[in-house]
């Protein structure tokens, strides 16, 4: 399913030029309490933290803040999200195509079967995307090219997103962030040729149904429903992209997320992190709650 890419990594920024989808309602996204539980820890005053669920880019009328959330976020002290200087989207390009171009690449067309060929062939003519362009690219690079024209076609845009408005609320706070850049478009680079490739077949395959997809997505986030978040079909049924994904990055956001809790400096964080990695038994929740910490869902 392509659009679980807007549940855990931020596609290249452009300006949208269509606006075809619009949310209007409220929801009540899931929002977990993580705090120490022994009761000999809690004899002096520990850090705790929140973890939300985020969808990186929306379309308008969406409406996810609740009253909890709202305490949540007042209460807090530092706001943790995946990476900063998403708003730079200059540097996020330059880092994109240096990192894009830095291997040899033959043809795009050359890289698949002529069934698979007919069919980039013409999503690439929908989605008006030039193949001498993307000959140049890795084929990780492709796949994201051809998931961010998806996203741009359906007027979604990141100054809706969740760590748009959640950054505005911090500005006078400190904001952190888990990952570089160049640290998330290294997940993609840094898979096999093959997995490179299953990936661009998946996102082809589904992406006569990517609206209809995406609306699943967002409002099962909107209801909380944390089960129909993260399915196995797709590039989540590919084992070596789940794993660098999601996999791999919650462990080590949960190692980070266990330093933070354990330093003597008292502190409230807000962590703003994609909804699918807050799903599943690999989730971050889950990992927290192995290191020993309660977890609670407040909403």
């Amino acid at each position: 399913m392509r659009n679980i890419l807007l549940f855990f990594f931020l596609p290249l920024l452009t300006a949208c030029n269509s606006n075809t989808i619009e949310i209007d309602r409220q929801g009540a996204p899931a929002l977990w309490k993580v705090s120490v539980d022994t009761q000999e820890k809690m004899a002096k005053p520990r850090s705790s933290l929140y973890l939300f669920g985020t969808v990186h880019v929306l379309p308008k009328g969406v409406k996810w803040s609740t009253p909890a959330l709202e305490k949540a976020m007042d209460s807090s002290d530092i706001l943790i999200v995946e990476t900063l200087g998403l708003e730079d989207t200059a540097t996020i390009n330059t880092i994109f195509m240096q990192m894009a171009q830095d291997e040899p690449t033959p043809a795009l067309l050359s890289r698949f079967s002529s069934d698979d060929n007919r069919a980039l062939e013409k999503l690439l003519e929908e989605q008006n995307l030039s193949k001498k362009t993307l000959n140049a690219l890795e084929t990780w690079a492709v796949t994201l090219a051809i998931a961010n024209s998806l996203t741009d076609a359906m007027g979604l845009k990141r100054s809706l997103g969740v760590e748009t408005i959640l950054s505005e609320r911090f500005k006078n706070r400190e904001i952190q962030g888990l990952e570089t850049i160049a640290s998330q478009f290294a997940v993609f680079d840094n898979l096999s040729e093959t997995q490179q490739h299953n990936m661009l077949k998946s996102v082809i395959k589904d992406a006569d149904n990517s609206e209809d997809a995406f609306l699943r997505l967002v409002n099962a986030w909107l209801d909380g429903d944390i089960d129909n978040l993260l399915s196995d079909n797709g590039m989540m049924a590919l084992p070596e992209v789940r794993k660098g994904l999601l996999d791999d990055r919650n462990k080590k956001w949960a190692i980070e997320l266990d330093k933070k809790l354990q330093q003597d400096d008292v502190k409230h964080y807000f962590i703003g992190v994609g909804a699918a990695h807050l799903v599943g038994e690999n989730s971050v929740v889950k990992l927290l709650e192995k290191a020993g910490y309660r977890t609670e869902r407040i909403q």
